[in-house]
């Protein structure tokens, strides 16, 4: 994500390629990334990004049935950082289902 609601597509092109975004090739290839510009290691992302993923999720990809940080599904990493899980993933979720 870009400041100013922004943002870009960096890999892919087109939406029916599979990238290996996940560490584990089944969830990679029914799933999408969405990487966030920032160090979130020990902090959490501002409303306006916030607000801005749920925006493209509700906009990009209808029918979200569970959003997973990288480091739910690959144990070895802390993406999308430590606060994901208990301060801004439900959040997040609630976002996305204010539509």
């Amino acid at each position: 994500m870009y400041p100013y609601n922004r943002y870009y597509r960096v890999i892919f092109q087109r939406d029916d390629y599979i990238g290996w975004h996940a560490g584990n090739w089944d969830v990679s290839t029914r799933s999408v990334a969405i990487c966030i510009d920032g160090n979130f290691e020990s902090n959490t992302p501002d409303s306006v990004v916030l607000k801005s993923i749920a925006g493209l999720i509700n906009n990009k990809y209808k029918n979200v049935n569970s959003i997973l940080g990288h480091n739910e599904v690959n144990k070895n990493t802390i993406c999308p950082g430590n606060k994901f899980l208990e301060e801004w993933k439900s959040t997040l979720i609630k976002l996305i289902r204010a539509g």
